[in-house]
């Protein structure tokens, strides 16, 4: 008798270490994907800003575009950037 009245809290224990473990790892993939994200952003914006100037209209190194235009292109990346 008393083996059956420890079986509903012997399932939570194993519920909850196993849901615990499954989010641990899920942290792990999510943090492993950001980072790569993260520095893929980066790689983007360093190419783009230092051999391009951040303009895109020209396809020759630092094109110039209107100040308005390259303001905007910096403010899209690093919203990109800092959000995705």
């Amino acid at each position: 008798m008393d083996r059956l009245s420890d079986r509903p809290n012997q399932l939570a224990w194993s519920l909850t270490v196993y849901l615990s473990v499954d989010a641990f790892f899920f942290s792990l993939v999510r943090l492993f994907f950001t980072t790569i994200r993260h520095w893929a952003w980066s790689c983007f914006l360093f190419y783009h800003g230092f051999m391009y100037g951040n303009d895109f209209s020209s396809g020759e190194r630092g094109g110039k575009g209107g100040h308005f235009a390259v303001a905007a292109r910096r403010f899209l990346f690093l919203f990109l950037y800092l959000f995705f």
